[in-house]
């Protein structure tokens, strides 16, 4: 499967990044309506994580996500709460992420081209360098925190859309 074009990820990244949290939050009542069971996933993380700040920052990455999916020619069908569950097994995890050479952390780098989204990744990793250490800076334990979920929502929509190209042929 091709990954998402460059200009569609930045457009989706111009667009998402620019709202204010209100817009984030009606952007999410929409997302509803298309992939609930995502949204639901992304209320009980939020829920975790009791920061406001990171709660907007992880459903601008998952929004980002969804726009960008939206733009291949296959249609992304609702992702289904049993696709969600099953993938939410230890097996299945561990299979997403790729650990580093201590086999302790895992390796984001080698994590993000399971994914065969250049750009996609390209972006969330530039973005994580700016909440790290540029003007928007946040406490970095709350990137470590939305990261592997983002990783798994990543995953979900790469799944789902491989699903939908492949009845194309």
């Amino acid at each position: 499967m091709e990954p998402i074009a460059e200009d569609i990820v930045e457009r989706a990244e111009d667009f998402l990044f620019k709202l204010d949290d209100k817009q984030v939050l009606e952007q999410i009542s929409e997302l509803k309506k298309r992939q609930p069971h995502i949204v639901y996933y992304i209320a009980a993380i939020n829920e975790l994580e009791k920061s406001k700040k990171s709660n907007i920052l992880f459903s601008r990455f998952v929004l980002m996500i969804d726009y960008c999916y939206r733009s291949y020619p296959a249609d992304i069908s609702v992702i289904e709460k049993q696709t969600v569950s099953a993938s939410l097994t230890k097996e299945k995890i561990i299979k997403l992420y790729v650990p580093d050479a201590d086999g302790i952390l895992v390796d984001n780098d080698a994590t993000y081209l399971l994914l065969n989204q250049t750009h996609l990744t390209a972006v969330i990793k530039a973005k994580e360098k700016t909440y790290e250490s540029g003007p928007e800076q946040i406490d970095p334990k709350i990137f470590d925190k939305i990261w592997m979920p983002l990783i798994f929502i990543l995953h979900l929509y790469q799944n789902e859309a491989t699903k939908q190209m492949s009845k194309l042929k």
